[in-house]
C-alpha cells in the first residue's frame, strides 16, 4: 500500500497525535477524540484505507492535514513538544490503547461542518461535534 512519505521515524502514536493537531487543534477534547476515533475505527476494520494506524493515517488523500498548510503546524508541534502536542498525545494514547469509549459510533469519515462533500450523502451521519460532522460507511462497517 502506498503511504505518504517523510514520517518513517514517527511512531503510530506520534502520527495519531499529528492527525489530531492537523485536523482538530481548535476543537474541544471531544472533537479531537472524534477525529482519533475515526482513525481507530479504520485501523480496527482494515479495508482500502489501510490495515493499521500508520497506513490509515498516511493513506494519500484521506487526511488533508498532511498535504496542506496544517503539515507545517504538525511538524512544529512534533519538534517543540509543547502543550498542544502533549494534549494531543494524551488523547492519542487513550484512543490507541482502547481506554476511550467510542461515543461517536464507529466513525469512518468526517468533514468540516461548513462543507458538504459528495460522499456524505452515501454514509450514515453519526454526530456533529464542534466543527466536524462524523459518519460511518455502513457498506464497509455495518
Amino acid at each position: 500500500m502506498k503511504i505518504i512519505e517523510g514520517y518513517e521515524t514517527w511512531s503510530e502514536l506520534d502520527l495519531l497525535a499529528g492527525v489530531i493537531i492537523g485536523e482538530a487543534r481548535g476543537e474541544s477534547v471531544s472533537g479531537k477524540t472524534g477525529v482519533a476515533l475515526t482513525v481507530k475505527t479504520r485501523a480496527d476494520h482494515p479495508r482500502w484505507w489501510g490495515r493499521n494506524f500508520r497506513e490509515v493515517i498516511l493513506c494519500p488523500f484521506q487526511f488533508s492535514c498532511w498535504g496542506d498548510i496544517n503539515a507545517k503546524a504538525i511538524k512544529e508541534a512534533y519538534d517543540h513538544k509543547g502543550q498542544a502536542w502533549k494534549d494531543a498525545l494524551r488523547i492519542a494514547e487513550d484512543v490507541y490503547t482502547g481506554n476511550t469509549v467510542d461515543f461517536v459510533g464507529m466513525p469512518t469519515h468526517y468533514h468540516a461542518a461548513n462543507v458538504n462533500p459528495w460522499w456524505s450523502e452515501k454514509l450514515k451521519r453519526l454526530a456533529k461535534i464542534g466543527n466536524h460532522v462524523f459518519y460511518r460507511d455502513t457498506k464497509e462497517i455495518p
